[in-house]
């Protein structure tokens, strides 16, 4: 669990990086493969960093190509 915390913390603070907005800071977009956070990593994240994690999921490089190209 602690290396999933490790890899989670370092995506969260390398995604949050460009994501500056005008809200409250305390919302991020996280975007990943699918079944690559075990169950109840994020609750816990939210947990110890009062930070809301918004988390969707893809199943190939063509899906999240195009959720991408779409936003």
């Amino acid at each position: 669990m602690k290396k999933w915390s490790s890899v989670l913390a370092a995506s969260v603070m390398a995604l949050s990086i460009g994501t500056a907005s005008a809200d409250d800071g305390k919302t991020i977009y996280f975007y990943n493969w699918t079944e690559y956070v075990p169950p109840g990593l994020l609750e816990q994240f939210t947990k110890e960093t009062g930070i809301k994690v918004i988390y969707s999921t893809y199943e190939s490089n063509e899906s999240m190509y195009t959720k991408l190209k779409n936003l």
